[in-house]
């Protein structure tokens, strides 16, 4: 079948691929977001020098740096019996791995460093010792300085030296210009620059440049989100990380791989603005990258590699190619070209060069348009340093030990695939003389000339008049911008009160941010209120009632105590993000804990009031305005002072496991010795302490005095002996029986006598009341403690996980790896073989259906009107082909894998979608299959189990469960995973790597045997580049079965990109600017844009 000229518009394209041509959108020129700060950061240094403000330039030098850590290749999950094992807990007797292996450097002002090496060689260690967070590691030897400050006396200045981590760490519900307003506030200097008259004006303009240089102003409404919250897109949530790091106004900036999930456009823009950054206010800037194309790796002037924690190479950029190439190395890189960060480097760079700021940065993906940005480059493998130097001398440096790189090819990648052989191909006569490891190539590292000059100027800078007097002007302005009672040693720009007054604002923001939840709560809180009223309603005011109302005033406690155990959840929802602000140095924790109680008051005010207004009257309570007002004072201090205790119980405890556990058992014994299960006469003396340290012990005392002082309860029914017929009216020596504090004869009772027999007293109401406040006193100054001591887990080094039931299949995996096996070498047509898996791809379901759609458009309300997410868009996929769906963040990447998988249920969707010509079936959803971006998965489960579960409940019912299983074997087999399916998918600190994670998804697709169509959404976002590398390989092997594959891809070098067949690229707005073949090595597609006016460089 061929799709007509006519149906294509002007496109003429036949699946016979003998015709292919090509059109472009002419409206596809939209603006796209340009970094550009280098204008307005000159005019922010010149109004700071015109003020008197000194630049605050910090170099970072380090020397003979060690760090080691606890790890292992696989550990043994816990289990119901293990957990109690008393002798296996602790790091005593765990193996330790050294992490950085001697590394060395020197970043000075104005200078970039590009810190390359795969997953694994501690580039993210590397960057937290250099920002100086220590917490976590076993042992750091060496010595780190910034500027002439030792690293103990650089704590107290950690809001200069920061580190951005390559996750988004937000609330969701908090909107992209919220977020960035908080950061701003909490670096409002307390002398503000010329021309800025308060602090709110100084904040705002901060934040309105920042969002404006970064091209997203737009979003400031819009919410952050995550992956269960809908908000900005990825490429877009992670500008809004960088933003945050800016917001600090630091000296010295380290970047961990911060270009992920952005494409290649703006991963270059971000490079560039980095690089000016750096050039204008004098920064010290550290990036690791894992894909660093050329047009990235260019911008730094210095390059470090790193492999195992040995550093191969440091030195200038431009020499650490031609150092490589000397050995005859053919390089096959693999990496994916981040050509657009390009522009962020260029705003760090104008940065540091005009403030003399430090900044370091690590990025996996690093363009040669980033990497020229850069002072100096530090390259690490496996925590050795194999690298360490100007930018400039890099390539030249491993271009004269023999290695060459192939023309085009990213230069990081060439850098940190030396010692990957499955990234390089071994010239001929080299086979035995090649230096097989790490090791190697730091001895030669240290007979080159590179090194003892770099070791040089380790030494003498720290010593440098220059580093003197740029750590004296660094001391003195930090300590002019502090405020008022913010002390010489505090790291904190603000005082304690603006920090509160600003976090109070916060936390308002987020539960408005969130207010389906915010009402649902209340609305069930009626709901039980209502429910409690009906089940007590008008209970009797003589015996028969007074456990009916004693039932009532208890339910009042337990539910709002109840309703309480979500702080739990909070609390670790939430440390993350405590973690990295409180590495920025924006805020104390205590501010934190006490706003979260300022915003408790009216959110719990209101909810002990109208579920008090409803059950009580229901109930038939005492009718009095003292009583009524009692209740509710009793209730809501219970109710703050139990918040406050379940978050105490989430900020003491290093998990949430732990937590939930404690927890739970803490409600448990609470409820049950609070007084009315069980009456504390009756309570066993050796648990009745859990009464007297109960604030809801405390709080049903002064209910139950509250209700029952001074009543008169005449004794009723059952309750009233003897009882029946002839006795009535208290004739016949009647008495008052089975009622607590009843005497003998008498056939009624005080509510005095009532309390008095179960230990409470109406003397004890207030005396209580400042016991609950006590409490809550206790709790919150208890939480303050734990959250300022929260601690974030050292890199020690990912390990397997494997279920302890498995451990005798699984064992395998916890022997030593032979290192001259790993370093064999396979020839070209050995590793071609092995990634043909002929075998494996006969026994997958071939796919003989052909996917078009034409004409779509997809359109969706909103509050400004209706906005159109694609735009006119078609496009084919046909069984053996590869097609890629790129474009910038925004442009409409994923909301056409969501259309064309019939996955939006919102908006109005217009154009046609066929299968074979004809409307897609309803089975169609069952017949594609989706890999999502984000790898979601039972992190208890196998990789075995997860895939069986998929197969067993997704393929058809006419299939045996005998053949869902056999087909798992054959998803196993393809995908490599064979060595992994006993090991429990864990998280990516303690389990499957995210490249190992990502295989996974896929497969659990696979094996549900989609029959038209396999989308995948950037499943080499995160990834270095040989992950990703790995990945599209395992995706032609799907495409060589006859599978039919759509992927969205950010950020590919020519190397991956030639791997695809077709390109539909989509500009903002939804909207084509091209679709047709790629051609060898892409030429297609360069010869069309060359035609329109754009050659490719």
């Amino acid at each position: 079948m061929a799709l007509e000229a006519s149906d294509m518009e002007d496109d003429s394209i036949t699946l016979d691929n003998t015709t292919i041509t090509t059109k472009v959108d002419e409206n596809a020129s939209a603006t796209r977001s340009t970094w550009h700060m280098a204008s307005e950061m000159q005019h922010m240094r010149d109004r700071d020098e015109q003020g008197g403000m000194k630049p605050r330039k910090l170099g970072v030098t380090w020397q003979n740096l060690t760090v080691k850590g606890i790890s292992s290749e696989a550990t043994f999950n816990e289990n119901a019996i293990s957990q109690f094992y008393p002798f296996h807990k602790g790091s005593k007797g765990k193996p330790m791995k050294t992490i950085i292996d001697n590394s060395y450097g020197c970043v000075k002002p104005g200078e970039m460093l590009l810190v390359l090496g795969r997953p694994g060689s501690g580039c993210t260690t590397l960057l937290n010792v250099l920002s100086n967070h220590r917490l976590g590691y076993e042992e750091i030897t060496g010595d780190v300085t910034f500027g002439d400050m030792t690293a103990e006396e650089a704590k107290k200045y950690k809001g200069q030296i920061i580190m951005n981590t390559e996750e988004e760490i937000f609330y969701p519900t908090l909107s992209v210009g919220d977020t960035i307003d908080f950061a701003a506030r909490m670096k409002v200097p307390y002398h503000l620059p010329p021309g800025i008259e308060t602090a709110e004006q100084y904040a705002q303009h901060n934040k309105d440049f920042l969002l404006r240089s970064v091209g997203i102003s737009h979003t400031a409404s819009t919410k952050v989100g995550d992956a269960y919250v809908r908000g900005v897109s990825g490429g877009e949530r992670k500008r809004v990380s960088i933003l945050e790091s800016m917001t600090t106004r630091a000296s010295v900036f380290c970047w961990d791989n911060s270009t992920r999930g952005l494409d290649a456009s703006t991963a270059l823009e971000w490079i560039k603005a980095v690089r000016v950054m750096t050039d204008l206010l004098g920064l010290t800037t550290i990036v690791t990258l894992y894909q660093a194309g050329n047009g990235i790796y260019e911008h730094f002037d210095k390059v470090l590699v790193l492999d195992n924690g040995k550093q191969m190479f440091y030195g200038p950029q431009m020499e650490a190619i031609p150092f490589m190439e000397n050995f005859c190395w053919d390089n096959s890189t693999r990496g994916l070209d981040a050509s657009t960060a390009l522009e962020w480097i260029k705003a760090v760079r104008v940065m540091t060069d005009l403030l003399g700021l430090t900044t370091i940065v690590t990025l996996y993906q690093a363009g040669n348009g980033i990497y020229e940005h850069f002072d100096k480059v530090l390259v690490l493998d496996n925590g050795k340093q194999m690298f360490y130097g100007p930018q400039m001398e890099a390539i030249p440096f491993m271009e004269n030990l023999g290695f060459m790189r192939v023309s085009g090819s990213n230069r990081a990648d060439f850098l940190t695939g030396v010692t990957v052989p499955t990234e390089r191909r071994i010239a001929p006569g080299s086979e035995k003389k090649f230096p097989r490891s790490a090791d190697e190539v730091v001895a030669a590292y240290g007979h080159s000339e590179i090194k003892p000059r770099m070791l040089n100027e380790c030494r003498d800078y720290p010593a440098s008049e220059e580093a003197k007097e740029n750590t004296a002007n660094f001391r003195e302005m930090v300590a002019y911008e502090k405020h008022r009672m913010v002390s010489e040693s505090s790291p904190f720009t603000t005082n304690f009160s603006t920090q509160v007054k600003a976090a109070v604002i916060r936390q308002y923001q987020i539960m408005l941010g969130d207010k389906s939840t915010l009402i649902m709560k209340q609305v069930a809180t009626i709901i039980q209120a209502l429910l409690g009223g009906s089940l007590f309603y008008s209970a009797p005011s003589n015996s028969a009632g007074l456990f009916l109302k004693g039932g009532a005033l208890f339910f009042s406690i337990l539910y709002n105590s109840l309703i309480a155990l979500s702080e739990v959840t909070d609390s670790f929802t939430g440390r993350p993000i405590l973690a990295k602000h409180r590495s920025f140095a924006l805020y104390h924790p205590a501010a934190i804990c006490i706003a979260q109680v300022v915003a408790d008051f009216p959110v719990l005010l209101f909810q002990v009031t109208h579920f008090g207004l409803v059950l009580y009257f229901m109930v038939g309570l005492e009718s009095t305005p003292k009583a009524f007002f009692t209740y509710w004072i009793t209730n809501f201090v219970t109710a703050m002072t139990m918040t406050s205790l379940f978050r105490l119980i989430g900020a003491a405890f290093p998990t949430f496991d732990a937590a939930t556990k404690v927890s739970g058992l803490t409600v448990v014994a609470l409820f049950v010795y609070t007084g009315y299960m069980i009456t504390k006469p009756e309570m066993h003396p050796w648990f009745v302490w859990i009464f007297w340290i109960n604030p809801m012990a405390y709080g049903f005392d002064a209910l139950l005095s509250n209700e029952f002082h001074k009543q008169e309860i005449p004794c009723v029914g059952p309750y009233l002996i003897p009882s029946g017929p002839g006795y009535t009216d208290g004739i016949g020596g009647q008495s008052c029986a089975g009622v607590g504090g009843a005497t003998p004869g008498f056939t009624s009772l005080t509510g005095d006598e009532y309390l008095n027999s179960m230990s409470f007293s109406h003397s004890h109401i207030w005396r209580n009341i400042g016991v609950i406040c006590g409490f809550w006193v206790l709790f919150v100054a208890a939480t303050i403690f734990f959250t300022s001591r929260w601690k974030l887990p050292g890199e020690g080094g990912r390990s397997l996980l494997l279920p302890r039931e498995q451990q005798h299949k699984s064992r395998h995996l916890l022997l030593p790896k032979d290192e001259e096996i790993q370093a064999t070498e396979k020839s070209p047509a050995e590793s071609n073989s092995n990634m043909s898996g002929g075998s494996v791809v006969k026994n997958l379901d071939n796919n003989k259906s052909i996917f078009t759609w034409k004409n779509l458009t997809y359109t969706v309300k909103t509050s400004e009107g209706d906005r159109v997410l694609l735009d006119n868009v078609q496009g084919y996929v046909k069984p053996g082909m590869m097609g890629a769906l790129m474009g910038s963040s925004g442009a409409g990447k994923t909301t056409l894998l969501d259309v064309l998988a019939q996955r939006k249920t919102e908006g109005s969707i217009s154009g046609s979608v066929l299968v074979d010509g004809r409307p897609i079936p309803i089975s169609f959803q069952r017949s594609a299959g989706y890999v999502e971006q984000l790898d979601i998965h039972e992190s208890l489960a196998t990789v075995r189990e997860a895939l069986e579960f998929s197969a067993l409940l997704r393929q058809s019912r006419d299939t045996p469960d005998k053949e869902k299983l056999q087909y798992v074997d054959t998803i196993i087999d393809l995908l490599e995973l064979n060595d992994l399916e006993h090991t429990l998918v864990g998280r990516p600190s303690a389990g499957l790597s995210v490249e190992q994670r990502k295989r996974l998804t896929i497969a659990v697709e696979l094996v549900a045997k989609p029959s038209i169509l396999i989308f995948l959404d950037e499943p080499t976002s995160g990834l270095d580049g040989q992950a990703a590398f790995n990945t599209v390989r395992f995706l032609q092997k799907l495409a060589k079965a006859g599978q039919a594959v759509l992927v969205t891809i950010h950020q590919p070098s020519a190397q991956l990109f030639a791997q695809f067949d077709t390109l539909l690229l989509l500009t903002t707005g939804g909207r084509t600017v091209y679709f047709g073949e790629i051609g060898d090595e892409a030429s297609t597609v360069k010869d069309y844009f060359a035609r329109h006016g754009a050659s490719c460089p």
